[in-house]
């Protein structure tokens, strides 16, 4: 059933073919509609964002080149080919590392930040409302599909209005709930028959259509064509794209060609991995993983040896990254199996190390296992006969080993590793190669000297890492929450607010600058922040509940009691956010629903001292002072002494008639800083 359409949201328009679902978007979308094709083959990941960009920004670019140029991180990783017309984005040492020297890779969170900011330079553009058609949604890749999910949660439709068109299935994901939630749906009705066409027309059509035509006659016609007429007409299409020039043919059409033309286990594979390295480079690991697997496939495991483990290493790097890490050790182990080579074991070794220290599920990770493995790692790396690349790949390899040696909390000996990794490429490496991990091994060694608490020497690495890498923002967060472990909280913002300048928005940024903010009593800007950091991630949890709880402090009741609910929707077993809702009803005077909220709370976390002190003050207000007393002894059992629940565990004492132990609590409340002084002596008074 379609539901009822309003101005006021987002659309999809649903339907099986492509040509119904158009004709009914001409009857709805403004003339000056953006409309772009989502489907993956065209042009792999951000199909359909860069599409949108690249019909966007050379118009707004010569009326606002600023606001391009704010956003060009994003932007240039959307629509790379709009490299010629804007000037290049600083580059940082994950960027610019080539081949092995390529020793970080981007994480999956990072692709998150992409469409944010996107969001942000769409609210920006002058010139009022504007409407994007995304065709081919359930085609998309994930790239597309995460860019729309936060694009329609985000967009105010009366501001960037959506349509989205689909096939008639339910989308699945994150994208399928979005699409629930945000959108109305209208069905395209079928259009009339197709004229008739001959056999070589239909899969003449689908292989001009690069493969996305949804008329089921053309596949089945081109799986009956000719082969070699159908691999002449394959090379060609490649041809034409390749002439074209555009780097997103290179990562979705031309595979496709090419792996359908007269050459696939040549041309086909060289083209597979051309966009396999480029998608493994920039994060974009579920088009990683489909080129890697396609190339590995086709590659003759006898004949072409470093192909075939090209394609298995990286399909399996990114499958890592997308949380398919059994499928990933499949693939090394049938490397390890494979060949008796010294290269391929030293390489599997540390990735069989990561699986197990890292990557596999929780009851799954061995750090002894893993151990054995990076030991074996770093035997093998000590072989290598060049002197340069010896020292390189035994650095490398015992950066891994001191990863797992932190796992099993061996922190001087994790320490000892990177420390002698640094020195042993400083002194055995040209000062040109090998930049990017010199920064990895400096940045391992700050992390480590924070887990032993030599924050000094933390912060001096930090120092130097930045200044070797002066454009990764994760750098500058990192560095602000040494700052702030230091207690240099303005060093801290400065850091927070730089990284934000960098490239699109993440909520830790937010949240960091928001708490320090609330630390110096800046309570507006604090929730300004939080609410920020909630609109990037509803569901970051540490946002959620600090925002709530300065709502209620700030006496927003119905902004934090709205709050409340939404994160308790998204966790439902949130001990913080029950407890905020407790006292949410206390401010309301509603006893039962605030002792419920509390007790739930400590269900969910029966170490939550804050809940035990509300339940307190509740069973205070209550005249059960015995209780408040039980209450307010187990939260001092879980917080050690504090004054204030001293003097309110005397103070409750003293209610309940026993002045004794009531005198007891405010001497102890007395010797501790912190301590309402004046208060306090007025209540031993009283004991007295």
């Amino acid at each position: 059933m379609a539901s009822p359409v309003s101005d006021h949201r987002h659309l999809r328009i649903r339907g099986d073919r492509a040509n119904d679902r158009d004709r009914t978007a001409r009857t709805l979308l403004p003339a000056d509609a953006v409309r772009v094709d989502c489907h993956r083959r065209l042009r792999g990941p951000y199909t359909g964002l860069g599409g949108l960009l690249r019909a966007l920004v050379p118009s707004v670019y010569t009326s606002r080149p600023d606001l391009v140029r704010d956003h060009q991180v994003e932007i240039l990783t959307g629509a790379p080919e709009l490299h010629a017309l804007l000037e290049a984005e600083p580059e940082t040492l994950t960027r610019l590392a080539v081949g092995e020297e390529r020793t970080r890779f981007y994480s999956e969170a990072r692709s998150r930040r992409t469409p944010h900011g996107i969001v942000e330079f769409l609210k920006e553009i002058p010139g009022g409302p504007r409407t994007v058609f995304f065709d081919n949604v359930h085609e998309a890749d994930a790239t597309d599909r995460e860019c729309l999910t936060i694009m329609l949660r985000r967009c105010d439709p009366m501001a960037v209005r959506l349509f989205v068109g689909t096939g008639s299935e339910d989308l699945p994901g994150e994208l399928g709930a979005a699409v629930d939630r945000f959108t109305d749906t209208v069905d395209a009705p079928a259009g009339p028959p197709q004229v008739d066409r001959t056999a070589d027309e239909l899969w003449r059509a689908y292989v001009v259509s690069d493969g996305t035509s949804d008329d089921p006659a053309e596949p089945a016609a081109w799986l009956d064509a000719e082969p070699a007429a159908r691999a002449a007409a394959h090379d060609a299409r490649a041809a034409v794209l390749e002439e074209d020039g555009a780097v997103g043919h290179t990562l979705g059409a031309i595979p496709f060609h090419r792996e359908h033309g007269s050459d696939p286990t040549g041309a086909g594979t060289a083209a597979l991995r051309r966009a396999l390295d480029y998608c493994v480079d920039l994060g974009f690991y579920a088009a990683a993983a489909d080129l890697g697997l396609r190339g590995y496939a086709l590659t003759d495991p006898e004949t072409r040896q470093l192909e075939y483990c090209h394609f298995a290493a990286k399909a399996a790097l990114a499958l890592i990254s997308l949380g398919q890490a059994h499928r990933a050790r499949d693939l090394y182990t049938e490397l390890r199996g494979r060949y008796p080579l010294p290269r391929v074991h030293m390489s599997t070794s540390y990735n069989m190390a990561m699986l197990y220290t890292r990557f596999l599920p929780k009851e799954e990770l061995d750090h002894h296992l893993a151990r054995a493995y990076a030991s074996n790692g770093v035997a093998l790396a000590a072989l290598t006969e060049d002197l340069e690349d010896r020292a390189f790949y035994t650095v490398f390899q015992q950066n891994g080993l001191a990863l797992v040696e932190m796992h099993l909390g061996h922190l001087k000996t994790a320490l000892k590793l990177v420390a002698e990794g640094v020195d042993r490429l400083n002194r055995e490496t040209h000062p040109d190669k090998y930049r990017l991990h010199k920064s990895v091994l400096i940045h391992n060694r700050a992390n480590v000297y924070a887990g032993m608490g030599m924050l000094k020497e933390s912060m001096a690495d930090f120092d130097t890492v930045i200044a070797l890498d002066p454009h990764y923002p994760e750098y500058y967060l990192d560095r602000g929450n040494m700052h702030r472990r230091l207690g240099d909280d303005q060093a801290a913002l400065t850091d927070y607010e730089t990284a934000m300048k960098m490239g699109p928005p993440f909520p830790e940024l937010y949240y960091n600058r928001g708490d320090v903010r609330a630390a110096h009593g800046d309570l507006e800007g604090a929730v300004a922040d939080f609410g920020y950091a909630l609109e990037l991630e509803p569901g970051h949890l540490d946002s959620r509940i600090n925002h709530a709880s300065l709502l209620l402090e700030s006496g927003h009741l119905a902004e934090a009691a709205a709050s409340v609910a939404e994160g308790l929707r998204l966790y439902p077993d949130s001990a913080h956010l029950l407890c905020t809702q407790g006292l949410l009803a206390l401010e309301r005077e509603d006893a039962d629903t605030a002792r419920n909220s509390f007790d739930a709370a400590l269900k969910a976390d029966p170490e939550l001292y804050q809940a035990l002190v509300n339940q307190a003050v509740l069973a205070y207000s209550e005249g059960e002072y015995g209780e408040a007393v039980r209450l307010l002894g187990r939260a001092l059992e879980q917080s050690g002494d504090d004054p204030d629940l001293l003097y309110n565990r005397g103070a409750a004492q003293l209610a309940a008639g026993h002045p004794e132990p009531a005198a007891e609590d405010f001497r102890r409340a007395l010797a501790l800083p912190g301590a309402d002084r004046e208060e306090i002596l007025e209540q031993l008074a009283l004991c007295r």
